[in-house]
């Protein structure tokens, strides 16, 4: 068909990746041209159409375990910029749909086996994998139950928005004005969407409102952003992997690599309003009983998990189907599948400890850890404000051994650095399950929050102020 000079032929060639520069720069993934294979669709006759289908071909070739490189003028193993001693070159590759992975990859590792021939006893070996998941067609397959399912509550959600903002816009703005509120009416008000917005969009703020929190989580999250957008640019082909030692380096970098740390601002938070609302929520009803524990439990989860639950519904369904390309199955994939299977981990908010390293929203072992914090909280809110000393006490051992955990199990797991600022897929893992994830290693920050909390209040109850000059007014 190529020598026939059918255009299909020649389009399937040119969507092929080539050998690119810059190998030696780091240069190792080339993905050829997704859209233009993908939607190769020619009828060769009545019976039959051809359809191209675009795969990532990897090709690993196997280096002796003494290679070493160069790295800050010492000699290092490969396997510090690799992660082992596997270079893996990715390929995007455009067959017929016809073709399966498992054939694909048998016949590169076919034709490569003179090489292999030829190398035998150096320490090398060449070979290929495909995954058939990482062949991809223009089609997307039919629309399963769980996907209907999904689509038809996110519907519902938003008739019941259209109905609700309809009758408050039409008959209730007035009425709730001159008459005291039926509960009835609340669950109504409660989904307009007009009304949300505008409680949103207000600034409008008490004498007991602590303004300066809001500041601190808008730096914070703009902290975050930036620092998961490089982590994921880190996971994307890069052109120049061996910089990347040298970036790591850099002094103006720091504030990129040192983004993990953000989050340890929401735990602080966290704890400074849990404590805070509750020293004045015990000033004024003294006695702590366990129903309004068990109350207080029902609240919190009540009020974070269907939102939650919605967003893993839609992970696990319609999100997949948003968007597509050669790395999407990469990135999307692994979530896509936990979210169907280990849903239920993120709904009892355990999952940065079931299974943390197959997560369904990598994001969302916050939710696990501050649910988990939130748990325990009363084990030192409640003594704190009954027997202080005894609290204090209490902050100090849990502080001591939150800040001993990280230390025990980076020794005990020969772990350099907190930060998995790295390329090394493995070793990102290995880093964020034993440290990054867990409650145990980052509740220092709860705790400084918790005390924070306490003392605010005490400032408050005795109307202690403190001034600042004002630089800019």
């Amino acid at each position: 068909n190529l020598k026939q000079g059918n255009m299909w032929a020649l389009k399937m060639i040119d969507a092929t990746s080539k050998i690119q520069s810059g190998l030696l720069n780091g240069n190792f993934v080339n993905l050829g041209h997704y859209d233009e294979c993908v939607r190769i669709d020619v009828p060769l006759d009545h019976n039959y159409t051809l359809y191209g289908q675009h795969c990532l071909v990897d090709l690993k070739i196997t280096l002796p375990a003494n290679l070493s490189i160069e790295i800050d003028g010492v000699k290092q193993p490969i396997s510090v910029l690799l992660g082992s001693n596997t270079l893996t070159l990715t390929m995007g590759q455009c067959f017929p749909s016809d073709c399966p992975a498992y054939l694909i990859e048998h016949l590169y590792n076919t034709a490569l086996f003179p090489i292999n021939f030829f190398i035998n006893g150096t320490g090398y070996n060449v070979f290929t994998s495909v995954a058939p998941s990482d062949c991809h067609l223009y089609a997307r397959g039919e629309y399963t139950t769980a996907e209907w399912i999904v689509l038809m509550v996110v519907i519902l959600i938003l008739f019941v928005g259209v109905v609700c903002t309809t009758a408050d816009l039409v008959s209730l703005n007035e009425l709730v004005k001159t008459t005291p509120i039926h509960p009835g009416i609340q669950m109504i008000l409660a989904f307009s969407v007009t009304r949300n917005v505008n409680k949103l969009f207000s600034t409008k703020s008490s004498p007991e409102t602590m303004s300066v929190l809001n500041g601190l989580k808008v730096f914070s999250i703009m902290w975050v952003v930036l620092g998961h957008r490089y982590r994921y640019l880190i996971a994307m082909p890069l052109s120049n992997l061996t910089d990347i030692p040298d970036q790591l380096k850099e002094w103006t970098k720091m504030f990129i690599f040192s983004a993990p740390l953000s989050v340890d601002t929401f735990f602080m938070i966290s704890g400074l309003l849990n404590m805070y609302v509750f020293c004045v929520i015990r000033a004024k009803k003294p006695r702590y009983t366990p129903l309004e524990l068990l109350i207080t439990y029902l609240h919190r989860y009540i009020r974070v998990t269907p939102a939650y639950a919605l967003m893993i519904a839609l992970t696990a369904t319609w999100l997949y189907r948003l968007s597509d390309g050669p790395m999407w199955d990469r990135l999307m994939g692994p979530a896509n599948e936990q979210c169907k299977t280990g849903w239920w981990e993120n709904i009892v908010y355990l999952n940065n400890y079931l299974n943390p390293d197959e997560y369904c929203m990598m994001q969302s072992w916050y939710l696990a850890a501050d649910m988990q914090m939130f748990w325990l909280s009363p084990l030192v809110l409640y003594p704190l404000w009954r027997w202080p000393l005894f609290g204090y006490i209490e902050i100090v051992i849990l502080t001591a051994g939150s800040v001993a955990s990280p230390f025990l199990i980076s020794y005990l797991e020969g772990i350099k650095t907190p930060i998995p600022m790295t390329t090394n897929a493995a070793e990102q893992a290995k880093i964020m399950d034993a440290i990054y994830l867990p409650t145990h290693t980052k509740i220092t920050s709860y705790i400084v929050g918790i005390l924070t909390g306490y003392l605010l209040y005490g400032f408050r109850k005795q109307k202690i102020k403190f001034r600042m000059n004002k630089i800019f007014s």
